[in-house]
């Protein structure tokens, strides 16, 4: 037996001893982060090694405080314990600035022991949030943004008090035109650099993520256009910079009355009209399309600005991102709040990765759903940006987390399967393209939307041992797969555009086109069981053309001359057959003119006047259906005029073509007057172009990087043709899963 006083040294020698490992934990070797290009991949470097991208997030209100303790801390262990060593949170500049002239970086500091803690060999991405207080706005009122639909509104306590929850709504916020705000934050950013990397906190730091606008993404506060005075101010100097001269600027706005001192932002509350229908009219509104051009580079240049002030102020490399790049579910207000400037972004070397939460319409998170990034991630690869997905929706475990649930029941494991299923999809997602993601977990913050299983005491999204675990064998699985050269297995290339959103309208009315060839087109890719690649339209001259059988231009309806060069010499050629969207080119970006469609689709298109449209199909599958785009006018409207094409569907009760095909010696050129929001039309599109598809089944299908993942919600059996030709017969269980094969040899990878 020992001695009592001894036990009791040897217990606080025991505390001591933990208390100086977690202290030299904090004191860790300063990491630094870089994203550089490994086997044809952008891949995170963290002191020269690299590391796969996988982190696990935590929102603005962790835990529904500002630290992480408890149970936020509780799922840093658990995602620790799986292998993620990267951990991401949000800091908003308010958080740490003071009136007074102080700037605590405690909360900082905080939030990183709070991680170090439990994972003491933990990386650190911080999503800094350019918010200046709200004394700050009360000192400089006539800085903040401006409506045209009605005064900002005051900020509401919001459901978790988040500091933005009333973004989307009005809020009083700072204009992102403001030169001052711009200078002060400028300011506090370099500080935040300096002051916490010279603390030991700072040593786990790698990286910084820079926000502002709705949620940190870079939409227009309230999704509205920003009217304010400071906005006009750089109105006027955007203008003078783009003319040289008056007379160029009244020819170009077709306002012989115009001066450069009268140039104001010309949007109120009835900001949405065109008078072109679907397409503005470059020469008699060309203010309009001055104005939103105007402002989507205002922020392009602003996330450049910030990217580069952390780079240059924080003393060891360090990897800088954004939320930008966004082409899919933006709710039909691309011109107001998308992100339009992309190109910029790509090609500035202070920005190394995109981001973007993972769509979220159409059918893009319910069991046997295509999960898909917001991005096109191909050109992200191109211009060697990393792309991480955000993945923020929770597996649905609600059938059984009943108390007392029976766990020896069938649809306790069927559940759990559909769970691994959701969770290995998302991942999947991007994993094929070579790129990355973050698990955003709202469920530590009271906003999940299930009680957690009894015998777990979870309080998280994937705070479940049949989730961890999965999540870490499939981790090992894809950094094992990421030794090998990147590869793509798609021969379908969809294009699209962000800068044509300029010359279109925003009236909801009138959008519908724009957003089913967009949204719509993008699930039916996914549905119609072939693998491909997406693409900005102005990378299409980076990119080798040789693996795609079948290119598909979705929403281009503005290409100017160049472009149009460069596709009639390179895209239409090696017998590829090219599918065009409703209207290809029908501006320049300097007229309208329907001759342009003709001469880029090389199938005479003419105009068409008709109340309701409706296209029936035929020939193009099995069986002959019709679809809508829309309820109410399409205006312009086009149909096919040409003798020599074959016809594969028409405009109800009239005799007018509306998708044809015609052959060349070099392409073949497919022209659909309208995109539907059925997924067969595209499908039998893609089949009768010859894309390869791996299965008509309706699973969803995930190509890339020697991978094959089908995700069903079915299951059973199914035949699955490789590209290679070699067919395989693959068992599916029942229900809902996500099943990976090697590409090449059909073999089970996972």
């Amino acid at each position: 037996m020992f001695p009592i006083k001894q036990i009791l040294l040897g217990l606080i020698s025991a505390c001591c001893c933990l208390v100086i490992a977690s202290a030299q934990s904090y004191s860790q070797v300063p990491l630094n982060g870089k994203i550089e290009q490994l086997k044809g991949r952008p891949t995170i470097f963290i002191n020269n090694v690299p590391t796969y991208p996988m982190i696990y997030a935590l929102t603005d209100l962790p835990g529904g405080r500002l630290t992480f303790e408890e149970m936020p801390q509780h799922n840093i262990e658990r995602f620790c314990q799986a292998g993620i060593k990267m951990f991401y949170f949000c800091l908003f500049l308010d958080q740490m600035w003071s009136e007074d002239g102080n700037f605590d970086i405690t909360i900082a500091q905080k939030q990183i022991r709070g991680v170090l803690e439990v994972c003491p060999d933990a990386a650190i991405v911080i999503r800094l949030h350019m918010h200046s207080p709200k004394w700050w706005l009360d000192k400089h009122p006539e800085e903040a943004v401006s409506y045209g639909s009605g005064p900002a509104l005051a900020d509401g306590k919001g459901r978790f008090m988040r500091s933005q929850h009333d973004d989307p709504i009005r809020p009083l916020r700072y204009s992102m035109a403001s030169e001052i705000w711009r200078k002060d934050v400028t300011e506090k950013t370099t500080l935040f650099c300096k002051m916490l990397s010279s603390v030991k906190e700072g040593n786990a730091v790698v990286g910084m993520q820079i926000g502002a606008g709705v949620y940190g993404e870079w939409h227009n506060w309230g999704s509205e256009p920003d009217i304010s005075v400071p906005m006009n101010n750089y109105f006027k100097k955007w203008i003078r910079s783009k003319y040289a001269n008056i007379n160029d600027l009244k020819k170009a706005w077709g306002n012989d009355k115009i001066e450069f001192g009268q140039v104001k932002v010309p949007i109120d509350h009835d900001h949405s009209m065109s008078k072109g229908g679907v397409f503005r009219d470059p020469n008699s509104e060309r203010n309009v399309i001055d104005y939103y051009e105007s402002h989507h580079q205002l922020v392009a240049d602003n996330i450049i600005h910030f990217c580069r002030t952390v780079k240059e102020n924080w003393p060891r490399p360090i990897i800088t991102g954004t939320f930008y790049g966004y082409v899919f579910s933006l709710f039909g207000r691309e011109t107001a709040i998308g992100h339009l400037e992309v190109d910029r972004i790509l090609k500035s070397p202070y920005v190394d990765y995109l981001s973007g939460p993972q769509a979220y319409y159409p059918d893009a998170e319910k069991e046997g759903d295509p999960a898909r990034s917001r991005g096109l991630l191909k050109s992200c690869q191109l211009h060697k940006k990393l792309w991480l997905d955000e993945y923020d929706t929770q597996p649905n475990l609600t059938k059984i987390t009943d108390p007392g649930f029976d766990t020896t029941q069938p649809v306790y494991h069927k559940t759990i399967q559909a769970a691994q299923g959701i969770v290995r999809r998302n991942i999947l997602s991007s994993a094929i393209k070579g790129m990355g993601l973050w698990f955003f977990d709202f469920g530590v913050a009271g906003g999940r939307q299930y009680t957690e299983l009894k015998d777990n005491g979870s309080n998280g999204w994937w705070d479940y041992p049949f989730i961890l675990d999965d999540i870490k064998k499939l981790k090992v699985a894809l950094e094992k797969n990421r030794t090998r050269e990147y590869k793509s297995e798609a021969d379908v290339l969809m294009v699209y555009d962000t800068k044509v959103y300029y010359h279109l309208s925003t009236d909801p009315k009138y959008t519908h086109v724009s957003n089913v060839a967009v949204n719509w087109n993008s699930l039916a890719v996914w549905k119609s069981g072939v693998g491909f690649d997406a693409i900005y339209l102005q990378d299409l001259e980076k990119i080798d053309l040789d693996q795609y059988k079948v290119v598909v231009f979705n929403n281009t309806f503005t290409i100017n001359p160049s472009q149009k060069l460069f596709i009639d010499k390179n895209v239409k050629s090696q017998k590829r057959n090219i599918i065009w969207f409703y209207a290809p080119g029908y501006s320049d970006g300097n007229d309208l003119d329907t001759k342009r469609i003709s001469s880029l689709t090389d199938i005479k298109i003419e105009g068409l006047e008709l109340a309701n449209p409706e296209v029936s199909v035929t020939g193009l599958t099995t069986d002959a259906f019709s679809y809508k785009t829309s309820d109410t006018e399409i205006r312009p409207l086009f149909f096919v005029a040409d003798s020599k094409v074959q016809s594969y569907g028409h405009f109800l009760s009239t005799d007018k073509i509306a998708i044809a095909k015609k052959k060349f010696k070099d392409h073949v050129s497919w022209y659909v007057a309208l995109p539907s929001y059925d997924h067969s039309l595209l499908a039998g599109l893609l089949k009768q172009a010859g894309a390869h598809v791996y299965t008509e089944s309706g699973d969803i299908i995930y190509a890339g990087d020697g991978l094959l993942g089908i995700h069903s919600k079915r299951g059973g059996e199914r035949e699955i043709k490789l590209k290679s030709g070699k067919k395989i017969i693959v068992n599916l269980p029942t229900g809902t899963s996500t099943t990976i094969l090697d590409s090449e040899s059909g073999e089970v990878f996972y």
